[in-house]
Order: C-alpha cells, then sequence, then structure tokens
C-alpha cells in the first residue's frame, strides 16, 4: 500500500513509518530507515530535493528487507512522480562501481551514451547516477530511461537539479547520497559528450589509486607560465592521442572521465571551503574542474594520467549546449588566483 502525505502531516508521523531517498530513478531504489525526519524537511543540503517514501513493506529475508512501491512524492515540490510497478529492491546487492553522469541540456546523446554503457564488459557491476542539472528536461530523460530500461544491465538512478550549483552538484550528490548511502572507495565521473571503448570502464577500475584522481585529460605548465589555455605542456589532442607520454601526471586534471578516490568528498573535506575573497567573475561551481585540481594539490594528493581517452561526440550541438564558451575566460582567471593568492603548484619539479 503506497500512501501520500503532505509536508503538515509528514512532520507529524511516527518516523518509524518513514523510509526516505535522496533521490528519483527508473524503479530500483536502495532505500534506509532515517530517525531524525525533521531534519530531512527544514535542513536540506545546498541543491537538494529530499524526497518521502511511503513504502509496504512485504517480505523479510533474513537481514535483507524486500521493498515494493510506486510512489514517491517530493517534500519541496508538489510534484508527485509514477515509478513503474512491481519493481523492488533487496537490500545488500547493491553494484560497487559508481559512476556520475552530470548532464544539462545534451539529452539528444543519453541514449546513445546508455547503449554505449550497456555494451561495457562488466557492465552489471555499474550503477549510473544520471544528474540532471535541468528540471524542465526531467520527463523527456525519463521517457528515454524507460524505453531502454528492460534491456540495460546495469542499475541507473535519476536526480534532477535546477542548475543553480551547476557542474558542482555531483560533488554535492556523492557527498550526500552515494557517501550516506552505499560502501564505497571510488567514483568514476563522465561527461555528457563522451562515448567509451568497450573495455573503458573496466580499465579506469583497475587504475584506482588510493588519494588520487586518475583522468585522461590533464595539464601541467612550466615555471612562470600558468595561463590556463596558452601555456600547458599538453593539450587536448595530445590527450586524445596519448602523445607526450612521459608526462604521467598531471597539475589539473579534468573530472569527465576520471576515477576519484570518495574521501575527498567526505564531510570533513576542505572540497567545501570556498574561499569569500574570489574575483567577482567567478562562479566556482561553473569551475570545479579547477577547483577540485587545487584541492587535490593542497592536500598532496596525486593527479595520475590514465591514458584512457575517451571517444569525444562530435556534433554541432555541442557548441550550442556546452558550458564551457561561456566560462572560458573564468578559467584563467581563477587559475592566475588560485596561483597568485593561494599557492597553487602548476608544474611539477
Amino acid at each position: 500500500m503506497i500512501i501520500k502525505y503532505g509536508v503538515d502531516i509528514l512532520q507529524s508521523l511516527d518516523v518509524t513509518e518513514v523510509f526516505t531517498r535522496h533521490f528519483i530513478n527508473d524503479g530500483v531504489i536502495k532505500v534506509n530507515k532515517q530517525t531524525v525526519l525533521s531534519s530531512i524537511i527544514t535542513d536540506p543540503y545546498p541543491g537538494s530535493h529530499k524526497n518521502i517514501i511511503i513504502i509496504d513493506e512485504t517480505n523479510k529475508t533474513g537481514n535483507n528487507i524486500l521493498f515494493t512501491f510506486n510512489e514517491i512524492k517530493l517534500v519541496d515540490t508538489d510534484i508527485t512522480y509514477n515509478i513503474p510497478p512491481n519493481v523492488s529492491y533487496v537490500s545488500g546487492e547493491e553494484p560497487r562501481r559508481h559512476v556520475v553522469l552530470c548532464c544539462w541540456k545534451r539529452t539528444i546523446f543519453l541514449k546513445r551514451q546508455l547503449i554505449c554503457i550497456n555494451r561495457q564488459l562488466n557492465a552489471n557491476k555499474l550503477h549510473v547516477h544520471l544528474i540532471n542539472n535541468n528540471k524542465a528536461m526531467h520527463d523527456e530523460i525519463t521517457e528515454i530511461i524507460n524505453k531502454l530500461h528492460s534491456n540495460l544491465v546495469f542499475k541507473i538512478s535519476l536526480s534532477s537539479y535546477d542548475n543553480r550549483y551547476s557542474c558542482f552538484q555531483r560533488y554535492f550528490y556523492i557527498r550526500d547520497v552515494l557517501l550516506v548511502n552505499y560502501k564505497l572507495d571510488y567514483v568514476i565521473i563522465i561527461d555528457d559528450d563522451q562515448d567509451f571503448s568497450r573495455g573503458w570502464f573496466n580499465h579506469l577500475w583497475n587504475k584506482r589509486k588510493i588519494k588520487s584522481m586518475v583522468c585522461w585529460y590533464g595539464k601541467i605548465w612550466k615555471l612562470g607560465k600558468y595561463d590556463y589555455w596558452k601555456d600547458p605542456e599538453l593539450f587536448l589532442p595530445h590527450c586524445l592521442r596519448n602523445n607526450k607520454r612521459y608526462l604521467n601526471k598531471f597539475k589539473y586534471g579534468g573530472p569527465g572521465g576520471s576515477i576519484i578516490d570518495v574521501e575527498i568528498f567526505n564531510q570533513e573535506s576542505i572540497l567545501w571551503d570556498i574561499p569569500n575573497d574570489l574575483p567577482d567573475s567567478i562562479n566556482i561551481y561553473q569551475l570545479d574542474d579547477i577547483w577540485i585540481s587545487y584541492i587535490i594539490d593542497k592536500l598532496n594528493w596525486n593527479i595520475i594520467r590514465s591514458f584512457l581517452p575517451i571517444t569525444p561526440i562530435n556534433d554541432k550541438l555541442i557548441g550550442k549546449t556546452a558550458i564551457s564558451p561561456m566560462i572560458k575566460d573564468n578559467k584563467t582567471v581563477l587559475m592566475s588566483y588560485l596561483v597568485e593568492n593561494k599557492n597553487m603548484r602548476y608544474t611539477i619539479t
């Protein structure tokens, strides 16, 4: 039996009746019983969309509890999403390789990407967390997932946001959803304009390193020259072709196509200590790649070159729907600020 409650009623409920989950997906959801309901309603993390799920407990087998459900109601909106019926999840049977994919406007490539991921070696070990930063496209994305769902061998979850935190939303998600609800040491991050060779995820997983980001794309500069665009010793073509192989570490790493030690995303991490004296033009949430590279350097972690280039999706729509052209100049501004004011190291000595 699925019951929907309004916020006023929820606040007065016995919390033992309530299970919560931080995101909506295609019908396979791991749920955790909460002990403090009031904090869920009144103190959401930045950019979150907390969900209240009322679930009928149908079966118990040892330590595993089987739940079934049909609807989820968002606390901070008045929308109820229908979930495919007769879907269940048994606690303890979750995949160990979590993949976070952040998208904004490029839903035209989503089907292609999901099919590509589905063809990966050991795709059944993956759990793809789709972070949609365009709420208006939630229904469109849900339809794409539902049409493919019966043929997908990996798990997929969908969470929709309003783009207030841009690409940084994926970091909040890792902190407040993955680390809270799953046991994991590493997370794979990919972008929404990338294809992958059939063994790419397997190979990347095997390159994971403690206290490191392992990525295919990155930069390193010579002493005294740190313009983000003009001065690096490695450019995009070098990384795509695996040129200059003697450069096997970066000082800047692109998160899209990387595997990262999740310790950097825990609640106490300095990743969340955003400076209050940033240049006026800088929105750190749009420049998450440079910021996390700086934090990795500050922690004395490593950014390691994977030599596993992705296959870019080449399409005329890429430029029209990409955020990078809009923030091109700001990358140089932030890089200069971090080097000159925060002692960011940009060369390997």
